[in-house]
């Protein structure tokens, strides 16, 4: 089911990680091992995706810069290879995995120019501006060695009580899922609220929250909507 699922999805979006939750503990520990004709579910999948919408390219004005006063000076890449001692001039002058030269390698450029550039730490203080408002655009993904960062998690599974919904997700499972993939105040929808741990671990993370449920209660069909009060 999990692969069919992650197949409907991946028209929509790019996957990331088929993510393996593993229950210590469950059904699977007093199962007749005997009566089953097949493997025992021990694990639940969880698909982590984004959206397929383009990143655009950050560095345009420092990449244009850099190959205006290239080209205009008329030396070749291969010249600053060679007077660098690297081969680095595809990274400083191409989009494809672009990378801000080291004031060495920047002067040396300058003196090949004939010394026609821009201060180093005035293009640099411009690069580190353009890349932290890009790394405050970035898709939000938080984790530590203290929390899982691998695509195998454990997490207990919720104890049974009277009244517990069948497919009810550990709190803390949520609070993981909310934490490495937003900040506070971002809002965070669930189509399938459920027992509603989203929203509780939604309101303990400083998260707001939109959820859609259908059932036979007062709440058929409604989308709920909690605000937390930053």
């Amino acid at each position: 089911m999990a692969t069919e699922v992650e197949g409907v999805v991946s028209q929509h979006f790019d996957m990331l990680n088929h993510l393996v939750w593993r229950k210590p503990s469950g059904r699977h520990n007093g199962c007749c091992k005997e009566s089953l004709r097949r493997y025992f579910p021990q694990t639940e999948h969880i698909l982590f995706a984004e959206s397929r919408k383009p990143v655009p390219f950050a560095y345009d004005a420092i990449l244009s810069y850099l190959e205006g006063e290239r080209l205009k000076a008329g030396i070749s890449r291969k010249a600053i290879d060679k007077a660098c001692g690297c081969q680095m001039s595809g990274h400083w002058f191409g989009r494809s995995q672009f990378s801000f030269p080291s004031e060495q390698h920047y002067n040396t450029m300058n003196a090949l120019f004939g010394y026609t550039l821009k201060p180093y730490l005035e293009l640099q203080g411009e690069y580190r501006y353009i890349r932290e408002q890009s790394n405050k655009a970035r898709r939000t993904f938080n984790v530590t060695k203290h929390t899982p960062y691998t695509n195998v998690w454990d997490f207990k599974a919720v104890a049974f009580y009277e009244g517990k919904h069948p497919c009810e997700k550990p709190l803390d499972l949520m609070e993981h899922i909310i934490t490495a993939s937003s900040m506070p105040g971002d809002l965070v929808l669930d189509t399938f609220v459920g027992s509603g741990s989203t929203a509780l671990a939604c309101m303990k993370t400083g998260r707001r929250f939109v959820g859609c449920e259908m059932g036979e209660s007062e709440f058929d069909g409604a989308v709920v909507r909690i605000e937390n009060n930053m």
